[in-house]
């Protein structure tokens, strides 16, 4: 049975998203910066732990200054990249909300036969008519 990486992938993020504190980071895109630049700098301790220094500065001093300029960085991106996604998702509404008024009418809309003509009449003067039945949504501020 192969590994579905999708899939897998989904349920992790759903997990991962269901916890209230990640999910309040993950929102906001300057925290969300922020846990990157966290888990650079960690991850920076991690690696040039034994690397030897010829300035005076000391690792963390050093590792402080880069996550310092690296959350400059990282924070416009996310910015950025948060802007774009509400774009996006703005015009996708607006495109829905579009099309439900003015597609509105044909969706809920069903059309029956009927005959019109004077009662008692042959069926020689009754013309086939079709009868509009269904709902109309007339409200359009939803």
């Amino acid at each position: 049975m192969p590994v579905e990486y999708k899939e897998t992938t989904e349920y992790l993020c759903d997990k991962v998203n269901g916890l209230p504190i990640v999910a309040n980071v993950v929102k906001n895109p300057f925290y969300t910066a922020v846990l990157i630049v966290i888990i650079m700098m960690i991850s920076m301790m991690f690696v040039f732990r034994n690397i030897k220094i010829k300035s005076d500065d000391s690792l963390p001093k050093l590792v402080l200054r880069a996550g310092a300029y690296a959350l400059l960085f990282v924070t416009a991106i996310q910015f950025l990249q948060n802007q774009t996604v509400i774009n996006e998702l703005r015009g996708e509404m607006k495109d829905k909300n579009l099309e439900e008024i003015f597609d509105a009418p044909q969706k809920n809309i069903e059309y029956v036969g009927g005959k019109v003509g004077a009662e008692g009449e042959e069926e020689m003067g009754a013309v086939d008519v079709p009868v509009a039945t269904g709902k109309f949504n007339a409200d359009f501020t939803k």
